[in-house]
């Protein structure tokens, strides 16, 4: 939690923004969610599952201080909704070219980003224009090209069993949200 306070103290700068280097330290952050070499994550360890998990948890509490700290202004997390749509994609194309070592990199941010959809109903997701509650257009189209990427058979049946529940998660919580987007109606 002290970490996760230090990362977020760092990110964060006046009350309901970021810093100016702010979305260095999201970058910088979500990139200790990759695999350090590309080892198949079927052989690891119980102490590398378990850093993985501690890193993630970690991860995971610094996001959601920034959920909070935006006061619910989408305008402001885009920052973050554009890096980790980034990362997300990368990993994708990781596991295409069957580098299993991202099948946690992968679920971790699928994680996320479904903790991040659900804040507030996908506040966060929602334009900021006081007449217009309406979901943003860009962050919707890309939530629903990546998900049509992820859910091709072919890439689907790789994922396994876990993965492919957190994709099922994050699905349905998009589909909560975007509702009224052409691709998920």
């Amino acid at each position: 939690d002290g970490v996760a306070s230090l990362l977020f103290y760092t990110a964060r700068g006046v009350p309901g923004r970021f810093h100016s280097k702010g979305q260095n330290i999201v970058k910088v952050v979500f990139a200790n969610l990759l695999p350090v070499d590309n080892s198949n994550s079927a052989q690891l360890d119980n102490t590398d599952k378990y850093k993985r998990h501690v890193t993630f948890q970690l991860i995971s509490e610094f996001v959601r201080r920034l959920r909070e700290h935006v006061h619910n202004n989408g305008s402001t997390f885009a920052m973050v909704w554009n890096e980790l749509h980034n990362y997300m994609e990368s990993s994708v194309d990781a596991l295409k070219k069957d580098e299993t070592g991202y099948a946690f990199s992968f679920g971790h941010f699928v994680q996320i980003a479904t903790d991040c959809v659900n804040h507030e109903d996908g506040i966060l997701l929602k334009s900021n224009d006081e007449a217009d509650s309406s979901v943003d257009e860009e962050q919707a189209t890309k939530f629903s090209k990546l998900l049509h990427i992820i859910l091709e058979a072919k890439f689907y049946e790789k994922l396994g069993k876990r993965n492919q529940a957190h994709v099922l998660n994050l699905l349905c919580s998009s589909w909560k949200i975007f509702c009224e987007h052409p691709t998920f109606s």
